[in-house]
C-alpha cells in the first residue's frame, strides 16, 4: 500500500474546513498528474533553453539570476503537489 504524503500547509492557509479541502485535493489526482506534467515541460523547456553560445553576453549575469528564480519557482510549484503519488 502506497503512503500518501500530507497536504502543504500552503493549500489550507485560509480555509475554515481544512480536512474537507484536504481530502479535495487529494481526491483531484488527476488534475494534479496534468498540473505536474506542464510544470516538467516548463522546466525542460527553461534548461534547454539556456544551452546556446549566444547566451553568454554581457548580460549573462542577469539572465542567468532570472533563469535561476524561473527553477526556483517551478520547484516550488511541484512541491505543492508532492502529496499527489503519480
Amino acid at each position: 500500500m502506497k503512503r500518501r504524503h500530507s497536504v502543504p500547509l500552503a493549500w489550507l492557509k485560509n480555509v475554515k474546513d481544512a480536512d474537507s479541502f484536504g481530502e479535495l485535493l487529494r481526491n483531484n489526482t488527476q488534475l494534479f498528474t496534468v498540473f505536474r506534467g506542464i510544470l516538467d515541460d516548463m522546466y525542460e523547456e527553461l534548461e534547454r533553453g539556456e544551452s546556446s553560445l549566444e547566451d553568454f553576453t554581457p548580460e549573462w549575469a542577469y539572465k542567468q539570476a532570472h533563469r535561476n528564480g524561473q527553477r526556483t519557482t517551478l520547484r516550488r510549484l511541484k512541491e505543492l503537489t508532492d502529496f499527489i503519488e503519480g
